[in-house]
């Protein structure tokens, strides 16, 4: 390491190994170790013997003797060169990294996070003390990990993941790799991440609006037009009065469905207020309205909290009604408990209803094909508005006549509670 022959060494002091720009502070420490009888490890900048420098981790631990006092003293050196250069670079990136405005981190070989800005602890909602030295794949849904490790040593690159963070369950955003350097240690790189759910919502409920225009108000139109036809050429008039109501019943679906999807996209797109709502609260005076259609019952603690948008919320409780009533077999029965896991669980248990395969399908996969849609948009209301409240939506049937929609929040928004601590 040093260049030095043994017997160039024993016997000799170790100021040998230092040259010009061997820092006198750090000399001056392990001197005051030595003459203190105390162990020391620092860093110091030596020469070898040709002259060369190199970056040395020195630690200097005393040994006692049989009477307690110093006799000698055990010496280890380690060519940190590489390690300090490295830190110097990561020093560099990291004044970059706080200076940009999107969320940026540095990570190693392993997914390790060495460097990250505020812009990142903020997406997280995490302290840097937290991130740094933290694995990245821990923020992100399993699926994609392995796409982290291949990606991380391609060079520069574009993925999708999504994040989980302290108060979000699904953050999609698009991470954009660059190589530290091209040394041969790849997955050194730098990621900026932006959070593309929103835009990805938004084209979505494009998708699924622009399915409704072309397929159910298609539909619907066929109906209105064909009974109107049916009351206009028949003569029987119990005929004429039965298909001019099938037609009425038909208009009166077809305004309401727009109107359902033009109040929703409004109240998504209006700004957020974030307070503090007394869930049992907001759940019972929803569902208390809607006693005669279902029937419903409340197993949760009245002083649980959640920071959340209590408008939203109460969107939320209304589309699980409109969902039960929808798909009844008779007249529904709801029940509502918390369940702990990794998350908090609101789980909605809907006795008579069944929810037909399709629509599971469509949910479960995340988008509508041309084999595969909804017939209604419920449960696309319901997932878009959980993703905007920071929770994600699972849905269930259980059986003919029993389905259950679990709604998962980040324990991180519950209050006044001993559930999820």
């Amino acid at each position: 390491m040093t260049g030095y022959d043994t017997e160039n060494v024993i016997g000799r002091n170790c100021r040998f190994l230092q040259g010009e720009k061997t820092d006198q502070k750090s000399v001056a420490s392990i001197r005051d170790a030595v003459a203190a009888g105390e162990p020391i490890v620092t860093e110091i900048y030596n020469y070898r013997a040709d002259g060369t420098p190199f970056w040395n981790r020195i630690q200097i631990d005393p040994i006692f003797g049989p009477d307690g006092s110093v006799t000698h003293f055990f010496g280890l050196q380690q060519d940190i060169t590489e390690e300090v250069a490295r830190r110097e670079q990561l020093g560099q990136y990291e004044q970059t990294v706080q200076a940009a405005g999107d969320p940026i981190i540095v990570i190693d070989d392993r997914l390790t996070v060495c460097a990250c800005n505020e812009q990142f602890e903020a997406f997280l909602d995490r302290t840097k003390s937290e991130i740094i030295g933290s694995d990245l794949s821990q923020y992100i849904e399993s699926p994609q990990k392995d796409e982290l490790y291949i990606t991380s040593s391609a060079g520069t690159t574009k993925i999708e993941a999504v994040f989980e963070t302290r108060t979000k369950l699904h953050a999609l955003c698009e991470l954009t790799f660059a190589p530290l350097s091209a040394r041969d240690s790849p997955g050194d790189a730098v990621i900026v991440l932006r959070e593309i759910t929103a835009q990805r919502q938004r084209e979505q409920r494009l998708a699924v609006f622009d399915r409704i225009l072309r397929h159910n108000i298609r539909n619907k139109i066929g109906i209105i037009r064909g009974h109107l036809e049916i009351a206009e050429e028949n003569t029987e008039a119990d005929r004429s009065v039965d298909a001019i109501q099938t037609a009425h019943e038909g208009s009166t679906e077809l305004l309401e469905l727009a109107e359902s999807a033009r109040l929703f996209e409004k109240l998504l797109q209006q700004d957020r207020n974030i307070d503090t709502v007394v869930l049992h609260s907001v759940l019972q005076s929803v569902f208390s309205g809607s006693e005669r259609d279902v029937s419903h019952t409340i197993c949760i603690e009245e002083t649980l909290s959640i920071q959340t948008d209590k408008e939203l919320l109460q969107q939320v409780c209304q589309l699980l009604i409109q969902l039960a009533i929808a798909h009844r077999i008779a007249k529904p029965t709801i029940s509502i408990h918390i369940e702990e896991s990794s998350t908090i669980d609101i789980v909605v248990t809907m006795e008579q209803v069944q929810l037909p395969e399709h629509e599971l399908a469509v949910i479960q996969q995340g988008e509508e094909a041309p084999l595969i849609h909804s017939d209604g948009i419920q449960l696309w209301f319901l997932k878009w508005a959980l993703i905007e409240l920071g929770g994600d939506i699972d849905v269930v049937q259980h059986s003919t006549a029993t389905a259950e929609v679990q709604l998962s929040f980040p324990t991180a928004l519950f209050q006044n509670t001993t559930v999820g601590r």
